[in-house]
């Protein structure tokens, strides 16, 4: 089966979008990146197909921010595969250099790790909030939703924020703690980010704000998810204790090379 490279915006859309939460990333840099930050691998669609569509088969891809590359931050690659075949003829044919972060389900890491040289370097999650399940923290009164004169503090920290979306913070006693913002937006799921100062780690800070955020966009009609790494104890457990439940989980490895 031949693979081709799809860079039109209208059919990588088509391509992700029935699972907004786990590629929410891919979507929104889609959406509002740049031309070529977003460029998918895929199969090539029957001759019989208009040239806008995209097959059933085309859901096996790979999803290639190739753009990073110029940003200084490497190549980053999202594989969606519904067959180990598929995996083991797409990965050989990407066009990619050196190092390659895949995130790659579970299943598909017997076969990739029997083809090239690969470091393990974390287990990956996502996690979305439901109304019900929201569980408020003591802090949580003490959260104060982030001014628009307050903005520039937000861009060092979440280079990635969306324009106009709601942020908080938690300052007590006037030193900055904590704070949680929206770095990725599609439809109707949003991705939220905490971060907390080292000195301030521990006293349930991050999770405050991370509640604070995730009522607002719930108030807008937004489901807020998350994205962990599984090694860090302490964020798993404060999204968790937060009411988050779990949606998928995946395995990122760096490709280093073809075995030999």
């Amino acid at each position: 089966m031949p693979w081709v490279e799809i860079v039109d915006r209208t059919r990588i859309e088509a391509l992700f979008a029935d699972d907004p939460r786990t590629f929410l990333e891919v979507l929104d840099e889609n959406q509002r990146g740049v031309d070529g930050l977003v460029t998918v691998f895929a199969p090539e669609s029957p001759p019989e197909s208009p040239p806008d569509s995209v097959t059933d088969t085309a859901k096996t891809c790979f999803a290639v921010r190739w753009g990073q590359r110029a940003l200084g931050l490497g190549s980053k690659a999202v594989l969606r595969a519904f067959r180990v075949g598929d995996v083991e003829r797409l990965i050989p044919d990407l066009p990619w250099r050196g190092h390659l972060e895949v995130r790659l389900p579970f299943w598909a890491s017997g076969i990739v790790g029997a083809m090239f040289r690969t470091d393990a370097l974390t287990a990956e999650a996502t996690y979305e909030l439901k109304p019900e399940a929201v569980r408020p923290p003591a802090a949580l009164s003490y959260c104060v939703e982030v001014s628009k004169d307050e903005d520039d503090i937000l861009g060092p920290i979440f280079p990635k924020r969306v324009p106009g979306s709601p942020a908080f913070l938690l300052a007590p006693g006037g030193g900055l703690a904590s704070l949680a913002a929206v770095t990725h937006q599609y439809g109707g799921m949003a991705r939220v980010s905490v971060y907390t100062v080292e000195e301030a780690r521990g006293r349930g800070f991050g999770r405050a704000v991370l509640v604070a955020l995730a009522r607002a966009l719930m108030r807008q009609n937004l489901v807020p998810t998350v994205t962990v790494d599984l090694g860090r104890v302490a964020e798993v457990r404060m999204v968790e204790a937060s009411g988050f439940s779990l949606h998928d989980v995946g395995l990122r490895v760096l490709l280093s090379g073809q075995q030999e």
